[in-house]
């Protein structure tokens, strides 16, 4: 997950220690090299939220690429294409 373009969850993120201080360093690679790796917070959310509520795929098995387990689960590369990024 990618905290850096939404400010509210940034109070609830732990402070870093051990490797996880060097994510400020990695992640931009990431973003550059791989994005299809990082999801960003806001947009997570917006998905989350619309498969919990049914705006999005009306509580109904999903299809499509990064859905798998009889349309139930989602990769994140189904996060994002979902979220509108890819």
């Amino acid at each position: 997950m990618d905290s850096q373009k939404h400010e509210e969850v940034k109070k609830w993120i732990p402070v870093k220690n051990g490797i996880a201080k060097y994510l400020d360093f990695v992640l931009p690679v990431f973003r550059w090299l791989a994005p299809s790796l990082i999801s960003p917070t806001r947009d997570l959310g917006r998905v989350l939220t619309g498969l919990a509520t049914g705006d999005i795929g009306g509580g109904k098995a999903l299809e499509g690429k990064g859905v798998e387990g009889e349309g139930r689960t989602i990769s994140n590369v189904g996060m994002r294409r979902l979220a509108g990024l890819d």
